[in-house]
């Protein structure tokens, strides 16, 4: 997209809802708002926030642990998330060229500079999201557990993000069910957006704040229902899909995109205490989060700290 004949110093209110990206061409800064920098927005925007990367300096950052993300075709060599792929399989989706999805998930997960976990191993399962049918999902499902049962896994899937919910409105909806038993009793933590094991909403950041500070944010676009943990979501920077070296800024974004930042945190937690359970991670979440005016925003320093006092000394 490109903007750059366009004089934009009085419209500031209007770039504050536009999204972008790394090829979006602008003008000068004599024709932009005093103040907006796109490009500082876009780099801004990859910091995951609420101090995950002062987690990074201290080594946690996901070393050892594996995570499966089950989303649709992938665009493999992103720079962000390239080097932490073991493994990638398609599901259904032959011919199917690489989809817009993929990209910012597995780069708010794992992502070098974007992600929650940078340090993880990164399994990707391609499967067709619009097919609104489950087996898909379930074929992954017990490829994994095949996978952690195989001796020479080194890293063991220990959580899997899928970025929709939909799952009770699609065929094989007890299959689907019967997968996330088999994968509960092998010790594997699922993070979706269905609503009906773990519960959470959105944030969105607020520009020119404290990307570290849980004031810095506010209400994501569908609010925040009382009692959930609250994920940052809108205002980021992710990989694109349209190139290799390509981000895009986000300005809304759902659950889509705050599934993967916790199914990271998870990860983290893993690496601290392998030997911690699925079910104590979530309610951990809740018990550490920090209270602001907009509600329970996760807080992932103080979750770390309780995830090590779980160890067995």
């Amino acid at each position: 997209m490109s903007l750059a004949n366009l004089d934009l110093r009085t419209h500031l209110q209007l770039l504050k809802t536009l999204p972008f990206d790394s090829q979006t061409k602008w003008p000068g800064s004599d024709k932009l708002p005093d103040g907006f920098d796109p490009a500082q927005v876009l780099e801004d925007g990859k910091n995951p926030g609420l101090g995950i990367r002062a987690l990074h300096k201290q080594g946690v950052d996901g070393r050892g642990v594996g995570i499966a993300i089950i989303d649709q075709p992938l665009l493999k060599d992103h720079i962000e998330y390239a080097d932490r792929i073991v493994k990638y399989e398609a599901i259904d989706v032959q011919g199917v060229p690489v989809q817009m999805h993929g990209p910012p998930v597995s780069s708010i997960a794992v992502g070098k500079t974007c992600g929650v976990a940078p340090g993880a191993s990164l399994y990707y399962f391609a499967v067709p999201m619009w097919k609104r049918e489950n087996q898909t999902y379930c074929d992954a499902i017990n490829k994994l557990i095949k996978l952690n049962a195989d001796p020479n896994t080194t890293e063991r899937v220990r959580v899997v993000s899928i970025s929709t919910g939909m799952f009770s409105q699609q065929a094989n909806f007890q299959r689907w069910k019967e997968a996330l038993k088999k994968a509960d009793q092998n010790g594997i933590l699922f993070v979706t957006c269905a609503q009906d094991t773990i519960q959470y909403g959105m944030l969105a950041r607020i520009p020119g704040k404290d990307p570290d500070d849980p004031a810095g944010y506010k209400s994501g676009i569908y609010g925040v229902r009382p009692g959930v943990v609250l994920v940052p979501a809108s205002n980021r920077t992710t990989a694109c899909h349209t190139g290799s070296d390509v981000y895009t800024y986000w300005r809304e974004a759902g659950m889509s995109w705050a599934a993967p930042y916790l199914a990271g945190l998870a990860v983290l937690a893993y690496q601290v205490n392998p030997d911690i359970e699925p079910k104590k991670i979530v309610t951990l979440w809740q018990e550490t989060a920090v209270q602001t005016k907009v509600g329970a925003v996760i807080q992932p320093e103080n979750f770390v700290q309780a995830v090590r006092k779980t160890q067995v000394r």
